[in-house]
């Protein structure tokens, strides 16, 4: 039964709440996407109008408590199987479980039924730049899903059932490297190597002329092993070594850094854990991956199954991440899986993960790594394996769905400091100087990775003492030029900043670049609704998405400070001597 659900704005207050998942939504939210920076001065009786047509049209139906009043906004709170976009999420979970079963066909039914439900573009007459963004994740999530299903049906032997589907698919998305893949992969299986061949050289003659890339490594292998007609591409499913063989013990913790001190605090926090996933998180060079080292180093012996480690370098310079599904295929081959029995798609390889761990004692470090989604498919699954997972983001998501024990790293003390800085060049040089020594952690203001860049110069110089150095470092004015420069990225503190700040949306740039000229050491929501002109509930939003990059101190509730390293990087970025060089900057300068 279609409703008649009103104006456009009607329409779009009832697709905003439907897409806020029975969350509640404020008022404010609605009108900032209904009118922007237009609304009227009518627009909150307006959306009260709105609530009230559509409470009324639903009471005709017997649905009159769909919509209920919340403190400020509405929230409408539906059973996700009576949406078309949650049915199919929950066909695509539940195809997600199969295959972890190794259930194929029952994997390939429910994707089917959930690819089913689309009919057409989702929302096409409604737009707004939230609705937009929304459309486009749905539309991704389809083709997510259809990737999958064509994978699970080429596993199953059905590769020429598939091609000329997929054929459809590939025209439809060129640009999808996974749709490639598998189109490959089905005409290699089909008997024509070939055509598998040609439509390679499309895809890297297309990805180099349109954005001078090259094709990802999995493409680029299974080229090679079309190329070399390898005999196990022929096979369809096949299953890995049973679990009972003889299994390899990895032990790929990388060495501990050689200077550790301090840090006694978070190191009894990590000592008291007893969940199965911690997340050490913190602010670019406070130290995560030192800690989380150190601590794996002095656990090791209480995992006698092994370690595995990846950097997934989420905040990389290059900006180049390594993947999930790039890890899992690492891990499988370390634990004795050959590259051939590595089944294809993620889901796939999860579930093959998981069964090899089971019963195992096992240490994994995933360090640098960006958000949930990003780490989840590398958790073990069992709580007598660890996962100590490191990154400069909350990773809200992963404490709240799979109970990850948060160890939030700030600043060093100065007396830590100060024993950093000895153990680095000399006890004797630091107690010779200790003024010098108090203005040189001063001004590096507890960052472990600016103290390591001083100390680093310190060493080159034997003959300087402590006090030039900290005449240097004086004499930079408030910027970040002597923690520069170095021709190691990794300790380039400008670079490290910088591979924060970039992934902030645009408004949250220009909140951070205003906060770094503002005076006073701390503001409130109140102080940069103010500042800025924006409704408290943006200034909030902003506010929490610089806290969650830990790009601003929530010292107390609401109250934020800036650190001092950042401030000054900031303020490089915003003086409007020097080029702001990435897209959404603000020029400002001091008042």
């Amino acid at each position: 039964m279609e409703l008649p659900l009103g104006s456009r704005q009607q329409r779009l207050t009832l697709l905003l709440l439907l897409l806020n998942e029975g969350r509640p939504l404020h008022a404010d939210a609605i009108m900032d996407v209904l009118w922007g920076d237009s609304a009227p001065r009518a627009a909150s009786g307006t959306i009260r109008t709105y609530i009230y047509r559509l409470r009324h049209l639903f009471a005709r139906h017997n649905e009159a408590e769909l919509i209920s009043s919340t403190s400020g906004g509405y929230a409408l709170r539906l059973d996700p199987r009576r949406v078309d976009a949650g049915r199919f999420v929950l066909g695509v979970d539940a195809a997600d479980s199969a295959r972890s079963r190794g259930d194929l066909p029952a994997a390939a039914d429910h994707l089917r039924g959930a690819l089913a439900l689309w009919r057409g573009v989702p929302m096409a007459d409604l737009h707004s730049d939230l609705v937009d963004r929304q459309r486009v994740r749905l539309e991704q999530r389809r083709v997510a899903a259809l990737e999958e299903l064509f994978g699970v049906q080429i596993e199953l032997g059905r590769h020429r059932e598939v091609l000329e589907e997929l054929t459809a698919a590939v025209t439809a998305e060129p640009m999808r490297e996974r749709l490639r893949e598998l189109l490959m992969l089905a005409l290699y299986r089909s008997g024509r190597q070939a055509e598998a061949l040609l439509a390679y050289e499309e895809f890297r003659r297309s990805l180099g002329e349109e954005l001078g890339a090259d094709p990802g490594p999995d493409l680029r292998s299974l080229h090679h092993r079309i190329l070399q007609a390898d005999p196990a591409l022929r096979r369809g499913r096949s299953d890995p070594p049973p679990l009972g063989a003889a299994r390899p013990k990895p032990e790929q913790l990388p060495a501990s850094l050689p200077v550790f001190v301090g840090r006694r605090r978070e190191l009894d926090a990590l000592e008291a854990v007893s969940a199965p996933v911690v997340a050490i998180r913190g602010m670019a060079g406070i130290g995560k991956t030192a800690l989380a080292l150190r601590w794996a180093h002095d656990i090791a012996d209480r995992f006698p199954d092994g370690q595995l480690y990846m950097d997934l370098a989420a905040f990389d310079p290059t900006g180049v991440s390594v993947e999930p599904g790039q890890a899992l295929r690492s891990f499988l081959h370390a634990l004795g899986v050959p590259a051939h029995h590595v089944p294809e798609g993620l889901q796939a390889q999860t579930g093959l993960f998981r069964s090899l761990l089971a019963g195992r004692r096992m240490l994994i470090v995933l360090d640098d790594v960006r958000d949930a989604e990003h780490v989840r498919p590398l958790l073990p699954g069992h709580p007598e394996c660890l996962a100590i997972i490191t990154s400069r983001n909350e990773l809200s998501g992963l404490i709240a769905s799979e109970g990850a024990h948060p160890i939030s790293v700030g600043p060093m003390g100065s007396g830590d400091a100060e024993a950093l800085l000895a153990a680095r060049v000399g006890v004797a040089r630091v107690a010779a100087e200790p003024a010098a020594v108090q203005e040189i952690t001063t001004e590096c203001a507890g960052l472990p990775l600016a103290l390591a860049a001083v100390a680093a110069r310190v060493a080159g110089r034997p003959g300087f003492s402590l006090t030039a150095i900290a005449a240097e470092i004086r004499s930079a004015h408030g910027t970040l030029d002597y923690f520069t420069g170095t021709d190691d990225d990794a300790t380039d503190l400008r670079v490290a900043f910088s591979c924060s700040f970039q992934p902030l949306s645009p408004e949250a740039r220009r909140l951070f670049q205003i906060l770094a000229v503002h005076p006073g050491d701390e503001v409130d929501v109140a102080g940069v609704a103010a500042i800025t002109g924006l409704p408290r509930y943006a200034a909030q939003a902003r506010l929490t998405e610089l806290t969650s990059a830990h790009l601003l101190i929530e010292h107390t509730p609401q109250r934020y400070t800036l650190h001092h390293l950042l401030r000054s990087y900031v303020r490089e970025r915003s003086d409007q001597r020097r080029p702001c060089s990435l897209p959404g900057d603000v020029c400002v300068t001091s008042p």
